[in-house]
């Protein structure tokens, strides 16, 4: 769907059209410029993605792709990760003033707003009900987020590269629903028309839906300008797995576990090993081996090298299906 939106706006608006990522913190956008000129490997475009969103991008590469090929400009939209974990873990009023002045105006005024998270916070199993306990700083991560990203937008649609584009925002569902996130909080900073839009699966399989104990309160407001009805996919998971659990090392990778029947444990690997050297590749940290395992594919046999016991070990292994442990 936000592939297909984009590209319908993209051929609607040649060269007038931009997008705005919650995938991506604000300290990422040279590099992400930098990747837009070609000047970024693919393997440091998906340590950058990971850094900023924690998982694969399978659902995102289609969309990543386009937006590469057509050198739409790309805005890394979220806050740095030194301000949300200060505000996660002390809420806003506990940060110093220097911290306070570099942070986006916060609007706490929306009282719809409010009780939407705290049905959200309750819906998050045991810690959520808690007597209201953690919620200040979890709502206050949460207008961190949302303004940040608000203001993110506005910055760049007033900016002498953004001020004749339009923007696409691509972020998750509640950060753009009923418009509490994003869309009246750019207005806000910049009085400009909107639409927003929501997928909505029309079957999803039993055992995919997601369980929450969560009940909204009701709203005098619309979810979205469009609900959008898709149907039910998933993107092919990860092809094969090493079957190890790694740590950085000073001269290597170091293998913390091996799980049972797994490829790892078939080439002999041991917990405490180092991995040096994986098919050629030097090892340097963690996600160079993640990095140099997904780009293998199920029988393929591959050479590591290994330190264990300050002695230089050779193995190799056939590469095994990801439905192995």
């Amino acid at each position: 769907m936000q592939l297909e939106i984009l590209q319908a706006m993209n051929e609607r608006f040649p060269g007038k059209v931009a997008v705005g990522m919650e995938m991506f913190r604000r300290p990422a956008q040279p590099q992400l410029n930098q990747w837009l000129e070609g000047n970024l490997s693919d393997k440091d475009f998906r340590k950058l993605w990971i850094e900023n969103w924690g998982m694969e991008m399978g659902y995102y590469q289609e969309l990543l792709n386009f937006i590469k090929e057509n050198k739409i400009p790309l805005v890394a939209l979220n806050a740095p990760q030194d301000w949300e974990a200060k505000v996660g873990m002390k809420g806003i009023d506990a940060l110093s003033p220097e911290d306070k002045k570099a942070l986006p105006q916060i609007d706490r005024t929306d009282r719809y707003h409010q009780q939407a998270l705290q049905a959200i916070f309750k819906g998050h199993g045991p810690m959520g009900r808690q007597d209201g306990e953690g919620f200040s700083s979890f709502y206050d991560t949460m207008l961190l987020w949302d303004e940040t990203m608000a203001e993110s937008v506005a910055r760049y649609l007033t900016s002498p590269e953004g001020g004749d584009k339009k923007m696409v925002v691509f972020a998750g569902g509640f950060h753009v629903g009923y418009g509490f996130g994003i869309p009246r909080r750019a207005f806000r900073r910049l009085p400009e028309p909107y639409q927003i839009v929501i997928p909505n699966a029309q079957e999803v399989p039993e055992a995919k839906r997601f369980q929450v104990e969560l009940k909204l309160p009701d709203f005098p407001l619309h979810l979205a300008d469009f609900i959008w009805g898709v149907g039910y996919s998933e993107v092919e998971a990860k092809k094969v797995r090493l079957g190890v659990m790694i740590e950085p090392f000073q001269a290597g990778v170091r293998i913390t576990d091996v799980s049972p029947n797994s490829t790892a444990e078939a080439a002999g690997i041991q917990q405490g090993d180092i991995v040096v050297s994986f098919d050629g590749e030097e090892m340097r940290e963690p996600f160079d081996l993640t990095y140099a395992v997904g780009q293998k594919s199920p029988g393929d046999r591959v050479k590591m090298k290994l330190l264990r016991d300050g002695k230089v070990i050779e193995t190799e292994a056939e590469m095994k299906p990801s439905r192995h442990p």
